[in-house]
């Protein structure tokens, strides 16, 4: 560990906190958490919180269990205290605080929770009606805090991979080491110090002989069976058990759905409890709750206002719908009214409890749409009209084929490749639908603030024996920059380039070096570790712009990427440490230092983090989401697969159905080999399965093998882009509304400029004759390329849903993914003879 977490977590914030036209007087921060126990990790996250907020505070509970929370809050505030934090408290409720909270003033003091992205997630930011809930993103409303009497506001803080002993560890793995007896004194000691970052004898000792018992009850259950075999005997039978429990549906008594209830109160509870503990070894001596007819049985029903236990498996109907039955004792038809109910009974024992509940945590989706009493607006996660589809969008009736293969270009360098939603098949369909979501309500900076995707030129550049050097190919990334070309190399380089594009790039590398030569060498090694790491840029300048308009010049940093001494690229230290958060993290690092030592502006470029944009919520969300779900459902559908099935199954079952209609058309079969090998091959894109070798495997079958040697010559691009189309279809139709709502984007000119650009090129290029061309071959495929392209372009919205812009970069499971609308078509065809 480093102090890179510190600097990568004050990366998620803006310098001041408070602007002019609050009232917030006071700023806090919680950092809220189980701690079982807190090790280095955690002080560094608090350590950022102190120094970043006028105070900040550790909240943890005494809840204690055996296994995953065996510390108490005096045992973690022990080590807490050795950590040299002094502001820890104990609270009920880690989401709420109000033990910190009433020592501040509700109107002027804004309270910010630092979560992990597991607790952050089960936060709702919206009502069910619509209206903003109490807890807020902080990325959000960042210059518009409001007091913790109205608001309180979460970030999300990033995941630190801890290693002990060499290897990753959680909270389990960490009680593990410190308390099983499969690991030696000596390890246990080493693995104390990398956990805590210090050594201290007594809570070392403290601590191994609390995880310990842990431990020791395995051996405890072990002697326990020696010593009663008959409960041994008992485990064994539970699938005899269970035979039996499910014949109770045969012999047609009405107990199916058992529980409890089934026989409770009452004799048959009273036999059967009596015969279990016999089995076990034990004589029942007497009912807890009392003998039937007695003390707490008797009432059992009658349950109260929030006495438990309820009466039933759910408020909600169950079992004989419209009938009492032994687990249904609520009579309740509507999902409106069963809610209600529930929220009920769920706030007293929470009052009861001692707790107050602030956020019902999206509880209200279960409310069916049928039974929201005229409430038209669709909600998140109700059911969908699956035939809502607009007329002309059915995802079968597409351009078929139209596939943007072509258009996929690798952001390559530092940025990493930016993928598209529908090229990472190993997302799930609901994944898709969380992202159509996100993007329509316009929290798609749920986990990462959304920036700008530029339409620039790119150019990586890292810094070594005190200057800078920048890398065209992979061999300058060998060796850590050894021989990447230095500024005056560089110049020398584009020499021979055209003067527009020469003047860019050296102008870019120029102002570069200047800016960063104002940093210490410690802050430039942070960055480049002498010529490990290379940073991605993007130039933006008018004077060498491609398809969206610029009237800036302005480089644009994309973050790292380290490379070993091959020049390949690489997610770990030296260590073995994984880098990845803190690479993606660099771009606004460095653009903080230049800031502060004001080089951020230079004699040609000013230098810039990504450009952050805001994504308001559509105002047709309803519709929309219903219209790109019904989409999704309709490819699920196709192949009977689920929401949790990974998008790659309907690919490789659209693959295997096509080799099956071709088995029936010629009537011949592929040994169950060569099938495997094709799917591999054209699914998959597996080369490693060779056409040579598929060929000589179908001698047996010579019409199939004529197929497949012809296929994969001449149709396999065509087939793959059909396969594809309908989800490249779903998500440019997407972005292409999205990026209509959009605020903050850098381009000069509107959509009407590209629009106007975009329809004098076509005209040029549909004016050309084919004998005024050097290359008759080459001006056909422009052609066909420039259909194909308008016709995608006109079928995710035409020239009117151009927006100024090459389109988003957000974060989505900790995966950087792109929407880019018209841009990939507009792209495609702007390019034709252009050069």
């Amino acid at each position: 560990m480093s102090d890179d977490f510190t600097n990568k977590l004050s990366e998620f914030l803006i310098e001041d906190l408070l602007n002019e036209d609050s009232n917030i007087r006071k700023v806090i921060g919680i950092y809220p958490g189980r701690f079982q126990p807190a090790g280095v990790h955690h002080y560094k996250t608090y350590k950022w919180l102190d120094g970043k907020f006028d105070k900040a505070y550790v909240a943890t509970s005494n809840k204690t269990d055996s296994s995953k929370s065996p510390l108490s809050f005096k045992e973690k505030k022990m080590i807490w205290t050795k950590h040299k934090v002094k502001n820890v408290v104990q609270v009920k409720n880690p989401y709420v605080c109000e033990e910190i909270l009433k020592k501040y003033d509700p109107n002027t003091t804004a309270v910010i929770y630092i979560f992990g992205e597991k607790d952050a997630g089960r936060l709702k930011t919206t009502k069910a009606d619509g209206s903003p809930a109490y807890y807020q993103s902080y990325e959000k409303n960042k210059n518009n805090l409001k007091p913790y009497g109205e608001h309180g506001y979460f970030i999300v803080a990033p995941h630190v991979s801890i290693k002990v002993l060499g290897k990753e560890v959680s909270g389990t793995r960490i009680r593990e080491l410190l308390g099983s007896p499969k690991y030696s004194d000596d390890q246990r000691k080493k693995a104390f110090e990398e956990l805590f970052g210090w050594y201290d004898e007594k809570i070392y000792d403290y601590l191994t002989k609390k995880f310990a018992t842990l431990f020791e009850n395995e051996e405890i259950f072990e002697g326990f069976l020696t010593e009663y075999p008959n409960f041994k005997k008992f485990v064994n039978n539970i699938p005899t058990l269970l035979s039996e429990i499910s014949s109770i549906a045969s012999q047609g008594l009405p107990f199916v759905d058992d529980g409890p209830s089934m026989f409770y109160p009452g004799k048959s509870y009273e036999g059967y409890t009596n015969k279990r503990a016999q089995q076990l070894g034990y004589d029942l001596l007497d009912y807890v709750v009392g003998k039937h007819g007695l003390g707490r049985n008797a009432d059992y029903r009658e349950w109260g206002k929030y006495a438990g236990p309820v009466p039933a498996v759910s408020f909600y109907p169950a079992g004989d719908i419209d009938a009492k039955t032994p687990m249904n004792q609520i009579d309740t038809e509507a999902s409106k009214t069963a809610h209600q109910q529930w929220v009920g009974f769920i706030n007293g024992v929470a009052e009861t409890a001692g707790y107050k509940l602030v956020d019902f945590l999206g509880s209200e989706k279960s409310v069916r749409k049928k039974d929201e009493q005229g409430d038209e607006d669709l909600k998140s996660g109700n059911t969908i009209d699956t035939n809502k589809v607009e007329d002309g969008e059915e995802i079968d009736k597409g351009v078929e084929g139209h596939a943007i293969k072509e258009v996929l270009l690798t952001e390559g360098g530092a940025a990493g490749h930016m993928s598209h939603p529908f090229d990472d098949r190993d997302l799930t369909f609901a994944d898709l639908k969380e992202m159509i979501r996100r993007s329509l309500a316009g929290e798609l900076n749920v986990e990462k603030e959304v920036t700008e995707k530029l339409d620039g030129q790119n150019l990586m550049f890292s810094w070594k024996n005190g200057q800078l050097v920048a890398a065209r190919n992979q061999g300058h990334l060998k060796n850590a920059g050894a021989a990447a070309p230095n500024v005056k190399e560089f110049e020398s380089i584009f020499a021979d380039r055209p003067e527009n594009i020469r003047d860019a790039f050296v102008g870019a590398v120029t102002d570069l070096e200047s800016a960063i030569s104002k940093l210490s060498e410690k802050q430039r090694n942070k960055v480049f570790k002498e010529g490990e790491r290379f940073m991605n840029i993007e130039v933006m300048t008018p004077a060498t712009q491609n398809v969206i308009p610029q009237n800036v010049d302005m480089l644009v940093f994309h973050g790292t990427q380290a490379y070993d001494s091959a020049g390949k690229a690489v997610s770990v230290d030296s260590d073995g440490n994984d880098i990845t958060a803190e690479l993606k993290d660099s771009a606004r690092m460095l653009k903080g230092m230049l800031k502060q030592v004001n080089a951020d502006v230079q004699k040609r470029y000013s230098l810039n983090a990504p450009i952050v944009v805001e994504l308001p919520k559509s105002k047709n969300f309803g519709d929309s989401f219903a219209k790109y779900s019904a989409m999704l459902d309709k490819l699920k559908k196709k192949f009977k697969l689920k929401d949790n099935d990974k998008v790659m199954k309907y690919h490789d079952a659209w693959w295997r159905d096509l080799l099956n209609k071709q088995q029936n058309k010629t009537k011949e079969t592929f040994p169950p080999k060569v099938f495997e090998a094709l799917v591999g091959r054209w699914a998959y894109n597996d080369k490693s399965n060779k056409i040579t070798t598929i060929r000589m495997d179908l001698e047996k079958q010579p019409k199939l093998k004529a197929w497949v040697n012809k296929f994969d010559k001449e149709n396999l691009v065509k087939q793959f882009e059909e396969n594809m189309w309908p989800f490249q279809f779903i998500f440019l139709k997407l972005g292409a509304e999205v990026l209509q709502n959009v605020k903050g984007f850098v381009a000069a000119g509107g959509s009407d400029d590209i629009a106007k650009a975009l329809d004098a090129h076509v005209k040029t290029l549909e004016g050309k004759k084919l004998s005024s061309v050097e290359s008759p071959d080459k001006f056909k495929k422009d052609m066909e390329k420039l259909n194909k392209n308008l016709a995608r372009l006109n079928a995710i919205g035409g020239s009117k849903s151009i927006a100024p812009t090459e389109g988003v970069v957000f974060q989505y499971k900790g995966g950087t993914y792109k929407l880019t609308g018209t841009f990939a078509p507009i792209n495609q065809i702007m390019g034709i003879m252009r050069f």
